[in-house]
């Protein structure tokens, strides 16, 4: 049974009601789910379920980590992991127009946190979010395979990320809900076919 991380920018939001729903459906197939939320919602009002899952949930935001302390992970990570860390660190480099190599200073604690939790798999939502940001860097510091969604117009068509194919490549695989956003992926982002899925509940 893999222990399966759901890394959010914001959770939970009541205008996303169907991340609740994928989480607790895959609770309910008994699947090992942690969540892990950069943020906390803002909203005043949330269904029930939400409000029960938000006590199970990892607030990054909750963190207080000092300038010395993201150090002290960069030279950990080197250390235990020399290959993985300097092929990271090279990868954001080349893309620090992008703000990839500012990503990466942080994620050394979000790599830390899964890690310590003994993750198996990393998932995110949005194509267009920093948390697939930090699950995509946090995977080549690990070692700990990820998915992320891409959900139609916004993440498709009017503002994909710029690094949407590095994204794409350095994942296990991008879940889709319909044929057509896998022939425009495939089309658009090059990204092969077999590395994307259709899951038409999302």
């Amino acid at each position: 049974l893999k222990r399966i991380a759901y890394l959010l920018d914001i959770f939970p939001r009541l205008s996303e009601t169907s991340t609740v729903t994928e989480i607790v459906e895959l609770m309910n197939d008994k699947l090992d789910v942690r969540i892990f939320s950069r943020k906390k919602s803002d909203d005043k009002v949330q269904h029930l379920k939400a409000k029960e899952l938000m006590k199970q949930t990892f607030y990054f935001s909750d963190l207080r980590v000092s300038n010395l302390k993201i150090l002290w992970l960069h030279l950990s990570f080197l250390v235990s992991s020399p290959t993985r860390y300097i092929k990271t660190f090279l990868f954001s480099y080349k893309r620090r127009d992008n703000g990839t190599l500012w990503h990466f200073s942080h994620s050394v604690v979000y790599a830390k946190v899964l890690k310590e939790a003994r993750i198996e798999h990393i998932h995110s939502r949005y194509a267009n979010s920093v948390a697939t940001k930090y699950a995509m860097l946090s995977s080549m510091l690990t070692g700990i395979s990820f998915t992320f969604s891409a959900h139609g117009w916004y993440d498709l068509f009017t503002s994909p990320p710029v690094d949407f194919y590095d994204i794409a490549i350095n994942s296990k695989g991008v879940v889709v809900a319909t044929n057509f956003n896998k022939d425009y992926i495939t089309k658009h982002f090059h990204i092969p076919a077999d590395k994307i899925y259709i899951i038409r509940r999302m």
